[in-house]
């Protein structure tokens, strides 16, 4: 059970690449905060940013939010 989520155009015609890895990831960790505790376990959600700069800010913001990081 895995689900990647390519973020290519994160950060651009705008909208800020911070905002866009806080909302990718709270709504993750929320999705899997109400799924049962057993489905969760097995699930495992990618974020795939475009280039290391924008990786870079991803981690930065999950380690904001206290999650976990690979």
């Amino acid at each position: 059970r895995q689900v990647a989520f390519p973020a290519i155009s994160a950060g651009v015609y705008g909208w800020p690449l911070a905002d866009s890895a806080r909302i990718g990831l709270q709504s993750a960790a929320q999705f899997l905060a109400a799924a049962p505790a057993e489905s969760a376990e097995q699930m495992t959600i990618i974020f795939v940013p475009f280039g290391t700069s924008a990786a870079a800010v991803f981690q930065e913001v999950a380690a904001q939010l206290g999650l976990a990081t690979r």
